[in-house]
């Protein structure tokens, strides 16, 4: 897996990171996968959970994340991107397939940074949605919301996450 430089604009492969990252990583550098690395705090709670790659199971995940969540001041904000990414992965992975899934990971510290990714099973991915679409507009929420954010994988699998920190 690598990551590019990205925005929130169309994608032109399946590797992103938010702007905040400023300069491409390149050479079999990896985006962060898991809690921050680094100067980041250690996570003080995580959790993770599969779901079915249905539709109808986003809404599950939006309460599974709601319920870790519970009290922060961000968890609002982080249940709304996590539906946008569990979407994307439902809608436009491979995930979509007959036994396909989707995993949540959840990250929060107790300096009240949190932490969250969405894993799909990649696939082809073409987003690029016309001015006039009602649909597409996920990873533009996700973008104003986080802190920082990105994409990382292949067409073998994918990680959408995204980084949210106080004040």
């Amino acid at each position: 897996m690598s990551a590019a430089a990205g925005t929130a604009g169309p994608l032109a492969g399946t590797d992103v990171v938010s702007p905040e990252l400023q300069a491409p990583v390149c050479g079999g550098r990896h985006a962060p996968a898991g809690p921050a690395q680094g100067s980041h705090p250690r996570p003080v709670a995580a959790a993770t959970r599969a779901f079915a790659a249905q539709p109808l199971q986003v809404a599950s995940a939006r309460r599974f994340v709601a319920g870790v969540l519970t009290g922060l001041g961000a968890a609002d904000d982080v249940v709304l991107c996590v539906s946008e990414l569990a979407s994307n992965a439902v809608l436009h992975s491979s995930s979509r397939q007959p036994g396909g899934q989707f995993i949540i990971r959840l990250w929060t510290t107790a300096a009240g940074r949190i932490r969250a990714e969405v894993e799909d099973r990649g696939g082809p991915w073409t987003p690029d949605p016309d001015q006039d679409e009602e649909r597409g507009r996920g990873l533009l929420i996700v973008a104003r919301l986080a802190t920082r954010w990105g994409i990382t994988g292949s067409p073998a699998g994918r990680v959408a996450w995204l980084e949210i920190h106080p004040g």
